[in-house]
């Protein structure tokens, strides 16, 4: 495969790889226009949370009670959602809908930070550690690896239980009154569902590709859609600079600072018994 190799590599390999990404960098800012009309067309859901007064402290904690849920007017995940309410779905059993980037964060005067979250926990889900969540002093069962959701069955139950023979008849129960209505359930309920997720998680994926794989390469130095903070992503990591950096590597330059692509750098190709010269003629054109 021409471009399967990572540290091992030689002139004509970079070479296919440096021409490969300029020609494809021309089409960055039309790939992050169609990421964008993607991301419309596939539209958002937000689930609100009822805020509570913490005791002494002047932050609201956030509970798990869902109180409002929203959708883009006109977008895939809207329509998917009216056919799932149709068929008698409730929309906040699909999913918590976290979203862990949401908090507000704001800096007073004095330069205090203040981190307003509108999710539980963060938004995010973690295990607990040994003691976190019970005193030193207090006797109970050890809650590390727990998770901290109402739904976690440990939290209710007050331990880790394996499945046991008293369950036996619940599942002989659910299983026989599911029977009759496995299609339905299927077509009416879990498919529609598991398009939901799934436009959810897609929509995640291409943000993550415009916000930061293309951020981080082509950053401050495109006019694109999305915030850029310059101060999120490393400089030396920019496409521009990793193509210098290499090229420093295999080629030397004129007085003028010039790359030249047949002026091999000898004495920084000896530095690494990794990166060689093309044997020619059998490997020129080539870059595997």
């Amino acid at each position: 495969m021409g471009f399967g190799w990572l540290g091992k590599f030689r002139q004509g390999s970079w070479r296919s790889l440096r021409s490969f990404i300029l020609k494809e960098r021309r089409d960055v800012a039309k790939r992050i226009a169609v990421i964008d009309s993607e991301l419309t067309r596939i539209g958002r859901v937000v689930v609100g949370y009822r805020k509570e007064d913490e005791e002494g402290s002047t932050t609201r904690r956030v509970t798990e009670e869902r109180v409002s849920f929203f959708v883009s007017p006109g977008s895939s995940l809207e329509r998917l959602v009216q056919a799932y309410i149709a068929n008698g779905g409730n929309p906040f059993d699909i999913s918590h809908f976290f979203i862990p980037d949401a908090a507000v964060v704001t800096v007073d005067d004095n330069g205090e930070i203040t981190r307003q979250e509108v999710y539980p926990y963060g938004g995010i889900l973690w295990p607990y550690t040994a003691g976190v969540n019970e005193p030193e002093d207090t006797f109970g069962p050890y809650q590390g690896g727990w998770l901290p959701i109402l739904k976690y069955p440990p939290l209710r139950i007050g331990n880790r239980k394996e499945t046991g023979t008293d369950e036996e008849v619940f599942v002989n129960y659910l299983t026989f009154a599911r029977r009759p209505f496995s299609q339905e359930i299927r077509e009416k309920v879990h498919n529609i569902e598991s398009r939901i997720l799934k436009l959810c998680d897609l929509s995640e994926q291409l943000k993550h590709e415009r916000d930061v794989i293309l951020a981080q390469a082509f950053g401050g130095l495109l006019d694109v859609s999305f915030e850029f903070n310059p101060e999120r992503f490393a400089d030396g990591l920019r496409i521009p600079k990793i193509i210098d950096a290499i090229d420093d590597l295999f080629y030397e330059r004129d007085q003028n600072g010039v790359i030249g692509l047949d002026v091999i750098n000898v004495t920084s190709l000896d530095l690494f018994d990794t990166l060689w010269e093309d044997v020619l003629p059998q490997e020129k054109n080539t870059a595997i």
